[in-house]
């Protein structure tokens, strides 16, 4: 009889730790499907939808449309965010390297009331990309739920390309090459 208890206690064990383990991969399912790397809002495809938003420090409103001609590296982040700020000095690096063959690239921010504090943020990292700042209407119609989240729009105005959470500057560059190097594009 106490070897049947033994091997009761083996089994109950191996039960545990099948369900431990079970629930840990679900977890890492749903984040993985939820966050990390996966597409986002907006289809690869479709249209970017025209919104304006405003340049960090004053200046001309910027509407997206009128970017169209030119990829534009489309980014929605924040100060407040540990993965935007990681990942905004790749975004950095990604724009100066092609901005000699037309790549265009805009950092957008809601945080309005706080743009003393962007603009400082980006001055203690050393960082030149541009930065507009918008008031919810481009979150809402880029159906931006999570930041970081990166959209990649050709020169037709389509989104080529688009992730949720951090991405590598190795993946971002190879992205960016996909679209600037395909065919030049030919307007609406």
């Amino acid at each position: 009889m106490t070897e049947l208890t033994e091997v009761d206690r083996r089994r109950s064990w191996w039960r545990r730790r099948f369900w431990d383990l079970l629930i840990v991969l679900l977890v890492l399912f749903i984040a993985d499907t939820l966050f990390w790397g996966r597409s986002a809002g907006l289809e690869d495809g479709t249209r970017a939808p025209d919104q304006t938003v405003y340049p960090l420090g004053g200046g001309y409103p910027i509407r997206l449309a009128q970017r169209e001609g030119h990829p534009l590296l489309l980014l929605f982040w924040a100060t407040w965010c540990p993965a935007c700020r990681d990942e905004l000095p790749a975004i950095d690096r990604v724009a100066r390297k092609y901005a000699g063959s037309g790549l265009q690239t805009l950092a957008v921010t809601d945080e309005i009331g706080a743009e003393a504090r962007v603009a400082q943020f980006l001055l203690d990292q050393g960082l030149t990309v541009p930065v507009a700042v918008e008031k919810g209407q481009a979150r809402s119609a880029y159906r931006i739920g999570t930041i970081p989240t990166v959209y990649l729009i050709d020169g037709n105005g389509k989104i080529a390309w688009s992730r949720v959470g951090a991405v590598s500057e190795s993946r971002l560059s190879e992205a960016v090459e996909r679209v600037l190097y395909a065919e030049p594009a030919t307007g609406s």
